[in-house]
């Protein structure tokens, strides 16, 4: 499994919970893709290391997550994530 680094402290109020839970739960079913390191998600593309993967930032209120898809040879995609009620 690639979940490296506990709970980001933001993550410890109720609202992040629940995702950090989800998170553990990815993390287990497809070990070395998913990796949690303080505020920063990244999503491996098939295997650790891979060339494709997203990358973003959980805010400091940990009501958003900012970042991109990064494809070999250029491009990818931007892509914000916020909470909703």
């Amino acid at each position: 499994m690639c979940w490296s680094g506990s709970v980001p402290h933001s993550w410890a109020s109720p609202v992040w919970l629940d995702a950090a839970s989800a998170l553990r739960e990815v993390a287990a079913a497809n070990p070395g893709v998913l990796e949690v390191e303080g505020d920063t998600l990244t999503i491996w593309g098939g295997e650790w290391g891979s060339p494709a993967y997203y990358r973003g930032i959980f805010s400091k209120d940990g009501t958003t997550l900012t970042g991109a898809w990064h494809y070999p040879g250029g491009g990818g995609y931007e892509a914000t994530s916020t909470r909703v009620e």
